[in-house]
């Protein structure tokens, strides 16, 4: 009884374990998603955010693969960091140099975007992940069946032409073996080539 008990104990302290571990894994943590500030060299703020979009996208995509498993069905791009509103406005642009360009003076300001951390905007990069990856397997397995049927109705023609052939074999007591041979092996050669067709398709 004592065994049993011990037994029972020691496998669900295991499947608690295991859940927690499995927890983590699927469901990246507050602190793994710390990004950097993003430093850029620019004229003005509007060209400052269009630079800063390009390295945001480079960060993230990093994060995303730097996760366990890695997120990488879902593919982020500028457009969904600007829509998502995912960096803060800059900060004013200190000078960083001048240059005399044309007779025109032109003033070049560093300036820092962080990335915000009061929006949603990673749960939703995970949700838009794991989507994908149900969509792609979900196409995976369309394939597989559509694969499988292909191929049950294959080999159900080949065996069908056999069964007609040795039927037609006994029936005209072999006095046509030869023909039926050449009409077994063309039936045979069409079976393949639309097969072959079918999977190209």
């Amino acid at each position: 009884m004592l065994r049993t008990t011990m037994t029972i104990a020691s496998l669900l302290v295991l499947m608690l374990v295991c859940g927690s571990l499995a927890g983590q894994v699927r469901q990246p943590k507050e602190q793994e998603r710390a990004l950097p500030t993003i430093t850029v060299d620019a004229e003005d703020e509007v060209a400052a955010r269009n630079v800063a979009r390009r390295e945001a996208v480079k960060h993230i995509t990093a994060l995303m693969e730097s996760q366990r498993p890695q997120l990488v069905s879902f593919k982020v791009d500028e457009k969904y960091v600007e829509e998502n509103r995912v960096l803060n406005n800059p900060l004013e642009g200190r000078v960083k140099a001048k240059i005399v360009l044309d007779g025109k003076e032109r003033v070049f300001k560093e300036w820092e975007l962080t990335f915000r951390t009061d929006a949603d905007w990673w749960a939703e990069i995970v949700r838009r992940d794991h989507a994908a990856q149900r969509e792609a397997r979900h196409l995976r397995a369309q394939e597989r069946e559509t694969l499988t049927a292909r191929v049950m109705l294959g080999l159900a023609i080949l065996l069908l032409a056999g069964f007609g052939y040795v039927r037609l074999d006994e029936y005209t007591q072999r006095r046509h073996t030869a023909w039926l041979r050449v009409a077994g092996v063309g039936v045979a050669a069409s079976v393949v080539a639309v097969w072959l067709w079918m999977f190209q398709a």
